[in-house]
């Protein structure tokens, strides 16, 4: 996490311009005043002057930032002798004063920049400026109470004085700004002692107003911290339990002062905690901290760290471990996290541990091994495991028979599928091929007869199963499943424009993502439209607006089921799972830059850090790097590690024996990778800006795969799109390619494996076929696949193609915004006559320019103060903690505070980049 420390209206070093010349006098701003630290040195040149009433005096904006020079004080505002409003790089305004007296101004768009002009009658004389400074003594002991005071000979309204004290070796001891009274003078007070002022010496206390050339200082002795005989250090531990949110940490020094600093560093190094506890007077401290919230997402090794002097005798370490927010064991630290038990109505589990093999040895693979059904029935299959599955019918020797397929599985995913003819269904795992089951499919499903419905509102019976209906301005002919679009194909004659509700129940189609429910994609011949819907446990109700002359409506879910399969179930022979041995491994292509190994599949290669070959890869920013799998099972190379899941970055998605992944490297850094479905994988990419350049193959050599029996489809599809990175609200042109008068049924897949679009596209007489769709403006940064699949001369064909969404515009947000003390902990109000703190803490996904802006407003909504940074932000969070004077003459009761983050000023084209955030402080 990046700090950043701002200290506003306070002064440093250097000198201010002052001018004593009696005539006419133009003032302008310093050259790149426009951003904090001219203060010091005098923001307008020159800032302080003297002249005679009736003189001409000038303001020229010579800068190349927009300012204004309005009479008055940041913290009181405008007074009204003369404003010139916003004055532009290159511009002039003149002012005449007609009576004496003192004039403070200050530009309101950086209001660091403060200047004063002194009128005076043509034959007064001006008054010196005198400033003296003083302590009530000159020696004090530990927990003595030392008075500062001193007086002025000129009030300036509005200025306070700036009070700093130093230890003997110059480090900063205490900064405080106070207000000078009407008698032109000021006090204030500090306690002798504490965690800065613990040296014996002398200590220097100096004071200005407003400038440098306004100063004074004074000194004092100090006799030192007292401490306690023995000089053993300190020590520190934690005390929690496991799955609690609360941490103690004690301790105990041998000094009772300085205060113990306590910080806490997250495991990337951020340091997340930073608070000072006391030592009693038997030398023991004690601290409570809650874990959870933004700072503490990160799973690992938190470190506690306590420390008072800079002797490593008196700094000690602790250390805990977090996951998911509360504290765990080390052992349980990496260890894989699995879903939740299974959902009601479960027929067969996928149990825990089954991605490596031992299951097979007691047919446990899937719970139960065997299950018995009549026909017509539904199985539910449910995902209890941390990797991800297949339910496939068929055997790992013959490969999949097509009466089910669930796809990959996620942890915690269900999949169900009707069963419609008797006989014996063997099935297995594509990515563990050592998983196997049997369904049992008896007795005889007859499905009931279609019968066309002859009214406006009924039922109809699709694939044996009731559909309600009622239409106007139309009439419904039939409703068809196409398993292959996931898709119910409705044929309805439209007299006029009409609409109809269909109620279908869950058990006939569906759209679920995950456990949870998903949108259908409605289409009217052909083209999207918006629908209704009302759902309920069993049934989802939709409602559908058709135009005249309207002929077809498709509505598209996740899963249908269609009539009875014709297929003639084989002769159920138990079959064996034999661990392959000695798999040769494929030939690498040219181009290739990391190899997946053959055997990859089963735990031992993370032993010698041999999952991808190699384990670490190097290349120059912009490179292409290729992976190629020569392992006999599909796997993945997905960004992200197992313990913490995909960031995104890139992902193949599954990739078969023989299949190449590709993805081109924009930013430099470390990219640490893995397999989803094997995840003891894991592999490393570093960019830098100093290597070489790897251009993607132009010429790749496709190998040839290990021959399997499944039979070659006589058919093909291809699929493709224009661009290999898109941004959000991007158009996304899907160009096919396949047999003509094809249906194709296209489907994108977001980078946390989600549907983000699912199509359908007919061929055209030359097999060519497109659609459009526009991401959302929402859209993740990441990898997607487009999946294409369809049925050519009664063999399902498919195909994928990747690209990449990429922001170009940093997403942040305000995270907090809270009024603090200088050490940054949280008050509840803020004294009058002192300094308040406002700490704003950001988010940001990217490295971004921004503008921050903190207003204070007292409860009669009078400004107290505006301040404002302009940074770089780093991607991840940024804390900043800005300070205010509160005057004597603020109103009592609650203060507002508002932030907000913009991409410049807006006078220069700036434009919000959060919303605003606000927070209160009383005012005391």
């Amino acid at each position: 996490m990046k700090f950043i420390f701002l200290l506003l209206l306070l002064v440093v070093s250097g000198s201010f311009a002052f001018s004593y010349a009696f005539a006419d006098v133009t003032i302008v701003p310093v050259a790149g005043s426009g951003a904090p630290g001219c203060e010091s040195s005098g923001c307008y040149s020159p800032s302080f002057v003297t002249v005679d009433v009736g003189d001409r005096i000038t303001f020229s904006n010579t800068d190349s930032a927009a300012h204004t020079f309005t009479a008055g004080t940041p913290g009181d505002g405008p007074t009204g002798e003369f404003d010139t409003s916003t004055m532009m790089a290159g511009n002039s305004f003149t002012y005449t004063p007609s009576s004496a007296g003192n004039i403070d101004y200050f530009c309101m768009v950086h209001p660091w920049m403060i200047g004063n002009i002194s009128v005076i009658e043509a034959a007064e004389v001006a008054i010196p400026f005198t400033l003296s400074v003083r302590t009530d003594k000159s020696s004090y002991d530990e927990g003595d109470t030392i008075q500062i005071t001193g007086e002025v000979s000129v009030l300036y309204s509005g200025t306070p004085m700036s009070v700093i004290v130093k230890d003997p070796n110059r480090n900063l001891v205490s900064i405080q700004q106070v207000t000078v009274d009407s008698n032109k003078k000021f006090n204030t007070q500090l306690d002798a002692g504490g965690s800065l002022m613990n040296e014996k010496g002398t200590y220097t206390v100096a004071v200005q107003y407003g400038t440098e050339n306004r100063s004074d200082n004074t000194s004092f002795y100090f006799s030192g911290t007292v401490m306690i005989p023995t000089s053993t250090g300190i020590e520190t531990y934690v005390e929690t339990e496991v799955g609690s949110d609360t941490i103690v940490i004690r301790g105990a020094t041998d000094r009772l002062s300085p205060n113990v600093a306590l910080t806490i560093i997250a495991p990337n190094g951020d340091v997340i905690s930073i608070d000072q506890v006391s030592p009693s007077l038997n030398g023991e401290f004690t601290s409570v901290i809650t874990t959870g919230g933004p700072l503490w997402t990160q799973d690992g090794i938190y470190t506690v760290i306590a420390q008072q002097f800079d002797s490593s005798a008196y700094k000690a370490s602790s250390e805990i471990y977090i996951k998911d927010g509360v504290v765990t064991t080390e052992a349980n630290l990496n260890s894989p996290t699995y879903p939740s038990s299974a959902p009601y109505g479960t027929d067969v589990v996928i149990p825990r541990g089954t991605g490596v093999p031992g299951c097979e040895n007691s047919n446990s693979c899937y719970s139960p091994y065997r299950i018995t059904v009549d026909e017509g029935e539904t199985i539910s299959w449910y995902n209890a495991d941390s990797a991800a599955h297949t339910v496939t019918a068929g055997t790992p020797g013959d490969g999949p028979t097509g009466e089910f397929d669930s796809g990959m599985m996620m942890a915690g995913n269900s999949f169900s599928s009707k069963m419609y003819s008797s006989g014996t269904i063997d099935y297995f795992c594509m990515m563990h091929p050592w998983m196997l089951g049997v369904v049992s499919v008896t007795t005889s499903y007859t499905p009931p007869s279609y019968t066309s419905p002859t009214s406006d509102s009924g039922k109809i019976s699709v694939s044996g199963i009731s559909v309600s209906y009622s239409i106007t301005s139309g009439k419904l002919f039939s409703i068809m499943p196409d398993v292959e679009a996931k898709s119910l194909i409705v044929s309805i004659s439209a007299s006029s424009d009409g609409s109809i509700t269909l109620t279908l129940p869950r058990t006939l189609i569906d759209a679920k993502y995950g456990v949870n429910d998903d949108e259908f994609f409605v289409l009217m011949d052909g083209e999207e439209i918006d629908f209704d819907e009302k759902n309920t446990s069993s049934s989802r109700i939709v409602t559908i607006s058709f135009q005249k002359s309207a002929k077809e409506l498709e509505i598209v879910g996740t899963q249908v089921i269609s009539g009875p399969s014709t297929y003639t179930p084989p002769t159920y022979t138990p079959p064996t799972y034999t661990p392959p041995q000695n798999i040769p491994a494929l030939p690498v292509p040219s181009g290739t830059n990391i190899v997946i190994p053959s055997g990859t599949d089963t735990p031992g290669c993370e032993e010698s850090n041999a999952c991808y070959e190699p384990r670490t890869f190097s290349a120059g920013k912009y490179s292409t790097i290729t992976w190629f799998n020569s392992d006999s099972a599909a796997h993945t190379v997905t960004s992200g590690s197992p313990g913490h899941g995909p960031d995104g970055e890139f992902d193949s998605g599954l990739f078969m024996s023989g299949g190449s992944f590709s993805h081109r490297f924009t930013d430099d850094g470390t990219y640490n990778y893995f397999c989803m479905v094997h995840p003891w994988m894991e592999g490393k990419v570093a960019i830098t800006r100093s290597g070489v350049t790897i251009e993607a193959p132009t010429t790749p050599t496709t190998p040839t795969p290990t021959p399997t029996p499944t039979p070659t489809p006589s058919g093909s599809i291809s699929v493709s799109v224009s661009n290999s990175q898109y941004s959000p609200s991007d158009l996304v042109t899907v160009k096919v390619s396949a047999s003509k008068s094809t249906n194709v049924a296209i489907s994108v897949i977001g980078p946390n494996q989600d549907s983000v679009v699912s199509r359908s596209v007919s061929t055209d007489s030359s097999g060519r076929g497109s659609l459009q769709f526009k991401l959302p403006e929402s859209s993740q940064n990441g990898s997607y696949r487009i999946d294409s699949t369809a049925t050519i001369s009664g063999n399902k064909v498919s195909d994928s193609v990747s690209f990449t969404v990429k922001s170009t515009t940093a997403r942040i947000s305000i995270t907090s915004l809270q009024p603090t003390d200088q050490q940054g902990n949280v008050v509840s109000s803020f004294t009058k006559g002192k300094l308040g703190f406002a700490k704003i803490v950001l988010s940001s996904d990217s490295s971004a320019s921004s503008l921050v802006t903190i207003n204070l407003f007292d409860s009669d909504l009078t400004s107290l103060g505006i301040g404002s940074f302009k940074t770089t932000l780093s991607s991840g969070q940024s804390e900043m903690t800005l300070s205010f004077f509160i005057p004597n003459d603020a109103e009592f009761g609650t203060g507002d505070i508002y932030a907000n983050v913009f991409s410049d000023w807006p006078s220069q084209g700036g434009v919000p980049l959060t919303g605003e955030s606000s927070s209160q402080v009383r005012i005391q």
